[in-house]
């Protein structure tokens, strides 16, 4: 019975931690997993990133058309003194990660350009948001497209000056 004690107390004593087999089993899971929710966070965070940059061109366009369709005149510069003055308020492409927006008057121009980060944008033809609800310079619809390593976005213009 001596004997069967002894041998049972050796057995035991081999359960007690664990091999390196083991615990190289269970950093692999670790890293494996780490490694791709790190992966699905960086897609998460370029997509995020371009509906970002696509709401604040969104954004600008809507602006832009709401000052035109009341008419709101510029706060300084030429176009402020009259709002007959406003020819339109015009929406531009400048360069594939530049935009401009901004009132356009007979003698100047109160545009503001923006520069977007992280996302490029197609050539598209300047759209004019004619005052007071005079509609638009389009003729069927115009498509901005907003490109990114998430993939691409695109941003369109009807004539009847409807963006989605």
């Amino acid at each position: 019975m001596a004997q069967n004690l002894s041998k049972r107390t050796i057995d035991l004593q081999n359960f007690y931690g664990y091999t390196l087999i083991e615990l190289l089993i269970v950093m692999m899971t670790m890293v494996l997993l780490f490694g791709l929710g790190f992966a699905n966070y960086r897609g998460f965070q370029r997509r995020q990133s371009l509906e970002g940059v696509v709401r604040m061109v969104k954004a600008d366009l809507r602006l832009a058309q709401a000052n035109a369709l009341s008419g709101k005149k510029p706060s300084s510069g030429n176009c402020s003194a009259v709002a007959s003055n406003i020819l339109y308020y015009s929406f531009a492409y400048v360069d594939s990660d530049t935009y401009a927006y901004g009132a356009v008057c007979p003698t100047e121009s109160n545009i503001k350009q923006v520069d977007i980060t992280g996302a490029t944008m197609s050539a598209f033809s300047e759209i004019r948001f004619n005052v007071l609800g005079r509609g638009t310079n389009i003729t069927g619809q115009t498509v901005i497209t907003i490109t990114s390593g998430a993939g691409s976005k695109d941003i369109t213009v009807r004539s009847g000056g409807t963006i989605e």
